[in-house]
């Protein structure tokens, strides 16, 4: 019987451009020697926004506590550590989707896309290091700077459920003396509507001004507080990360555990993401990929003789709950998995965090913000539920396509790599492609059928 499935999954995925890759497959690493598809696509690339695109938190965190973070780079390993195996599925080797990646030479980094049910696209590109010479792995971690707020909104919303605060709570409540603290409700921070001055982004940023060994989330607080809010709270909408700072703070004085601690018995241990973490750049998990800003351009936090380069160092360690967190994407299609579940909230409180609050004013696709999450209404597509991150020399999507049963995980570790404008339409695009192909050659879905099969193998 499971023969004759895989076979007719064959024969129909044939038709639509992809080839089935066997049940048991490790998806294939490296940089593929292929053409470019010469895909092209005028759609807008990544966020909605030109605030959400270029503006997420711009950093992972030093450490899971206060602590002030060592001046001392982080001592060189004397040999590389064993990559962990990499989970496994069936995948449907969807060449179209592939093209799109290997049509960027100079795109570095690892991409999981499912449709109902099944893997299309899982495979790793370009090198995780430049200066070293190794290469992107399925096991290679990112960070994902912005998507964090995702993962920092479910813990407000757990605590929420659970009693031990309310959404409605004001800011003056968690911080007595923070300027019209009253007129802040814990909502307004869910949905960028505080009017709070952001303290990544504006200019001059607070985070460029600190000296890199009194970075805390405590000392941003202190100069962020008294400054004039930019607008009436829940008037309108403006991208701050100092909101999601705010709520990692609220997260670890309400559940007596750091912030890290609360994700890693609540979310990451729950669901096997083993993978995902608070980066510290003193102490980077294994297989971790440097951050390149350009080309092969590394993010270095210190210089040769050992200094700290502050602004480096800064942007990166000053991400919190705003954009701390590393992951891979096998542990972020995990999460996905979850929302979708019930495992870690009950549908009451998951569907607030996908309810469109406010609308997103300028997006090039129409867009409104929900905690922690982007929700669009895409002209081809319908809703998708997504977030963007930045930071480090890294970039991160990670985008649940509501209608169409699809997830679209991207990860990448070359910030400015030259297609980074259009690649989420061109991903768009190929699966466009794919799904008319598809829908042209049979009225079976193949991937539906792969449903079963997957479940089988990951239980």
């Amino acid at each position: 019987m499971k023969k004759s499935i895989l076979a007719y999954i064959l024969l129909l995925s044939l038709l639509s451009g992809c080839a089935v890759v066997d049940t048991a497959v490790q998806p294939v690493s490296g940089q593929p020697a292929v053409s470019p598809s010469g895909i092209a696509a005028e759609l807008p690339a990544g966020s909605p926004s030109p605030q959400v695109s270029e503006t997420p938190a711009e950093s992972p965190p030093n450490s899971e506590t206060s602590a002030q973070p060592s001046p001392e780079p982080p001592a060189e390993s004397s040999a590389p550590p064993e990559l962990p195996e990499p989970l496994s599925w069936p995948v449907i080797d969807c060449q179209p989707l592939n093209q799109v990646f290997v049509g960027y030479p100079d795109f570095y980094g690892s991409v999981l896309i499912e449709k109902d049910g099944t893997v299309i696209l899982y495979k790793s590109y370009g090198a995780s290091d430049t200066e070293a010479g190794t290469l992107n792995s399925p096991v290679t971690k990112f960070l994902i700077g912005s998507v964090t707020k995702q993962f920092t909104a479910m813990a407000v919303m757990q605590l929420y459920e659970k009693g031990l605060l309310d959404i409605h709570d004001k800011l003056s409540d968690y911080i007595p003396d923070f300027t019209r603290g009253g007129d802040i409700d814990l909502i307004n921070l869910l949905t960028m509507t505080s009017g709070i001055v952001d303290y990544m982004n504006e200019s001059p940023a607070v985070v460029d001004e600190m000296p890199y060994e009194a970075l805390s989330p405590e000392n941003i607080i202190e100069l962020i507080k008294t400054k004039s809010l930019k607008f009436e709270p829940g008037s309108k909408y403006s991208y701050c990360n100092t909101n999601y700072l705010i709520l990692y703070m609220i997260v670890e004085e309400v559940s007596g555990l750091s912030y890290g601690d609360y994700l890693a018995a609540n979310i990451f241990d729950v669901l096997g993401m083993e993978n995902t973490g608070v980066f510290d750049i003193n102490n980077p998990p294994s297989n971790m990929a440097t951050g390149h800003w350009s080309g092969d351009e590394p993010v270095r936090y210190y210089n040769e003789n050992g200094d700290v380069i502050t602004k480096n160092a800064n942007a990166t360690a000053a991400g919190y709950g705003a954009g701390g967190l590393y992951s891979t994407v096998e542990d972020l299609y995990l999460w996905d998995q979850a929302l979708e579940s019930g495992k870690l909230l009950s549908k009451e409180y998951m569907d607030m965090l996908f309810t469109p609050h406010v609308h997103i004013i300028g997006a090039l696709i129409p867009s409104d913000y929900g905690f922690g999450w982007i929700i669009q209404t895409d002209p081809d597509f319908g809703t998708i539920i997504e977030h963007t991150g930045a930071l480090g020399g890294f970039r991160a999507y990670n985008a649940i396509f509501a209608e169409r049963d699809i997830k679209v995980i991207i990860l990448y570790n070359n910030k400015e790599f030259t297609g980074r404008n259009k690649l989420i339409s061109d991903v768009k695009q190929a699966l466009l492609a794919a799904l008319r192909q598809n829908s042209n050659s049979s009225q079976e879905n193949p991937a539906r059928m792969g449903y079963t099969l997957r479940r089988q193998v990951i239980a």
